[in-house]
């Protein structure tokens, strides 16, 4: 099992090395540290570079963090995405959440087609996040956008990944048509909130499918004994494991081999 999406850096991790070493024990063989902004791409390089046996990181700005974009940002990142443990760029993408729209649309728009040309530039995937405004007209709009941006860089070769992929059927079918993976969490767990995404897994093949916890984030609801921290762990990714197998009907043993190739087919790493 590979977590394509830890978020090793955040503050609710105090004791980062016992965490991983948690996780290994429990069958999770290799790690993608996210990051997120320029501090904590800088931040999962060092992790990276401490734990290179099982761990590779990101380097990218989350468009909550957009606004903070600019030629010294990007040349900084650049730095980081040359890192032979660099295995994407990203955390990048569009977020339209009324509520949690920290930068503007504009400077969301500025900042990812700048990763993006960096991704190209130093032939690497994507690691990307796509939140849509809840309203009737939100997944149309966010769409549109993110295919008028992306467009011309997927057909310069762009790869990629839509990480922690929660929506529904007509958004999967639309990005998987154009050539993305979907990385998926423990909210298809989630009974109340995950019936849209356990119909979009049902239809998103195999090769296209990776596995994540998106940790601290997320917390599994298929758990034996819920933490009362609430706290998710990477040690947790087998129970994502299980869900998603279970929805593909498959093994989990079958879904591990193939979800492991996934990750060595878009990122070069195997574990």
């Amino acid at each position: 099992m590979i977590d394509i999406g830890l978020n090793l850096a955040s503050k609710r991790f105090k004791n980062k090395h016992e965490l991983i070493r948690k996780a290994l024990k429990e069958g999770v063989k290799g790690f993608i540290l996210t990051g997120t902004s320029l501090e904590e791409s800088k931040k999962v390089c060092q992790l990276a570079d401490e734990l290179s046996d099982c761990a590779r990181f990101t380097a990218g700005f989350h468009p909550h963090n957009a606004k903070y974009w600019d030629a010294k940002a990007a040349e900084q990142l650049t730095g980081l995405i040359e890192h032979p443990l660099c295995v994407a760029v990203g955390e990048c993408g569009l977020d339209y959440d009324l509520d949690r729209m920290f930068s503007s649309k504009e400077e969301q728009h500025l900042a990812f087609q700048a990763q993006l040309e960096l991704a190209i530039q130093h032939n690497k995937p994507v690691f990307l996040h796509l939140r849509s405004a809840l309203t009737k007209t939100g997944t149309q709009e966010i769409l549109e956008d993110f295919k008028r941006i992306a467009q011309p860089y997927i057909e310069q070769g762009l790869k990629g990944v839509v990480h922690c992929f929660t929506d529904n059927t007509y958004m999967a079918r639309e990005l998987l048509a154009l050539g993305f993976y979907l990385g998926i969490t423990g909210w298809l767990t989630d009974q109340k909130r995950g019936a849209d995404l356990r119909r979009a897994v049902e239809l998103i093949p195999l090769d296209r499918l990776l596995i994540e916890t998106d940790a601290p984030y997320l917390l599994p609801h298929n758990l034996p004994e819920r933490p009362k921290d609430k706290t998710n762990k990477p040690e947790y990714l087998p129970y994502v494991l299980q869900a998603v197998a279970q929805s593909k009907r498959v093994t989990p043993e079958q879904l591990e081999t193939i979800t492991n190739d996934n990750v060595e087919q878009l990122f070069g790493v195997r574990f």
